[in-house]
């Protein structure tokens, strides 16, 4: 090793325990986070007990008084007056206490982060970046392996800064729904988390950005399309051909006659960016419904560009494979023809049609008979506001934004409105989830 490789090594050494650092002090608040929120639950949890007391007291203050001015002519002197009037006011400040304690607690709900998923993250960064070092250090010397330490390292920072935002609240809670559609897809067993950030997703640290400037409800749906690239990345097996990928070989298993075909196709399409952009399209559409191809018509893709263009056409061919889905697949087709004027067409119709026959076996479906069922009053529930018979439904999420995406479609003078109730109505199932025993929310939704 040379002197300027050395001294290179021991600054990216010193760079990653700079990472280390800041991963712990976050731990550490997490923990402090996680203890008060622990108290303010256990208050909660006695609060129907207080409340009672509380109007006990009251009940008892009103029959005091009733019965001492009763007994009296005039008018209740002041040393029996002012005791009830204070007593009175101190219960006022216990209620208000206690309804900003639960305030506080739902607040902290939304920023906290489980300290196991930031160890997962550091260890699986160490072991990418040794892996690589040692790799490159036997072949080639240590420059490539600088090399990518740098790119790990800019992942890192991506994942500790956008921690840092959503820790401050700034996602406004978006963060945590995103965390809960990946938690309810269940998609080849990737633990992601959701950060605001400015790129695509975090291979190695396993991360997915809320990019802006749709950092809003209405683009929550679009997080499956980096599950899917997260999903796909981790079944690669390093140094080996595409075909040598568990996700690609589950799909040729569907593939019947024509799978050796498509096998060999696959050297030279399964890593091409805009085939795996369509292939992310089909899996955002299958798991998410039309709420996940309205966020990409109307918020991600460039009616300029030939690529949007095939992502167009991959999410309305995976709408009309569902005959539910065609009212609305035509409406964005009419939608889109309106900024986008072009005449290609579909380059990846049997790949599509293959993974549509591997979705259905390898992915947690958007359930097309329960939304149904549910659609029309969901859709009523959030742009009134009266969510209350949902809130402890054990409705899942995606659900919510599917109704949610067609109320803004039927009722566009409501969107704030519609907004409002989607974001409350996600925190309060996420909330009722959260005290569930340990490990149901790991087991089969009702939805």
């Amino acid at each position: 090793m040379t002197e300027i490789e050395r001294i290179r090594l021991q600054a990216a050494e010193g760079i990653m325990l700079s990472f280390d650092k800041a991963l712990d002090k976050l731990s550490e608040q997490d923990t402090q986070v996680g203890e008060l929120r622990g108290l303010l639950e256990e208050l909660q949890h006695k609060r129907q007990g207080i409340r009672h007391a509380l109007q006990g007291l009251r009940n008892s203050l009103d029959t005091l008084e009733r019965n001492v001015g009763n007994q009296l002519d005039t008018p209740l002197p002041d040393e029996v007056a002012s005791p009830i009037k204070w007593a009175r006011e101190a219960l006022d400040r216990v209620e208000t206490q206690m309804t900003q304690a639960r305030a506080i607690a739902d607040k902290l709900l939304a920023l906290e982060v489980d300290r196991n998923r930031l160890s997962h993250r550091r260890e699986r960064l160490h072991r990418h970046v040794k892996v690589q070092m040692v790799t490159h250090a036997q072949t080639n010397g240590s420059w490539k392996g600088l090399q990518e330490y740098n790119d790990s390292w800019n992942e890192g920072l991506d994942f500790i800064s956008g921690l840092c935002i959503r820790r401050a609240g700034l996602d406004r809670g978006l963060c945590q729904i995103a965390d809960q559609i990946i938690s309810e897809v269940r998609w080849t067993g990737v633990e992601a988390m959701a950060v605001p950030g400015r790129g695509g997703p975090g291979f190695v640290t396993q991360i997915i950005h809320l990019r802006l400037p749709n950092w809003s409800v209405w683009s929550l749906p679009l997080t499956a399309h980096e599950l899917w690239h997260l999903g796909v990345n981790d079944s690669i097996i390093p140094g080996k051909k595409p075909t040598v990928n568990h996700v690609l070989y589950a799909m040729l298993e569907h593939g019947g006659e024509s799978a050796q075909e498509m096998e060999q196709e696959a050297e030279m399409i399964w890593t091409d960016s805009e085939f795996q952009l369509c292939m992310a399209d089909v899996f955002g559409t299958v798991v998410m419904g039309p709420a996940y191809a309205n966020a990409c018509i109307a918020l991600a893709l460039d009616p300029t560009s030939p690529v949007a263009e095939q992502r167009a056409l991959a999410m309305f061919r995976t709408l009309r494979s569902i005959p539910e889905f065609i009212p609305a697949e035509e409406d964005l087709r009419k939608a889109w023809s309106q900024v986008c004027q072009g005449t290609a067409g579909l380059k990846y119709e049997k790949w599509i049609d293959l993974q549509l026959k591997y979705l259905h076996d390898a992915a947690s479906e958007f359930l097309v008979e329960r939304w149904k069922e549910w659609r029309s009053d969901l859709v009523d529930a959030l742009r009134t506001g009266n969510i209350e018979a949902f809130a402890k439904s054990g409705i899942q999420v995606r659900y919510v934004l599917g109704a949610a995406w067609k109320a803004r479609n039927e009722f566009a003078q409501q969107e704030d409105k519609i907004m409002g109730s989607t974001v409350e109505l996600c925190h309060r199932l996420i909330s009722a989830k959260g005290t569930q025993t340990p490990g149901a929310q790991g087991s089969a939704p009702i939805w």
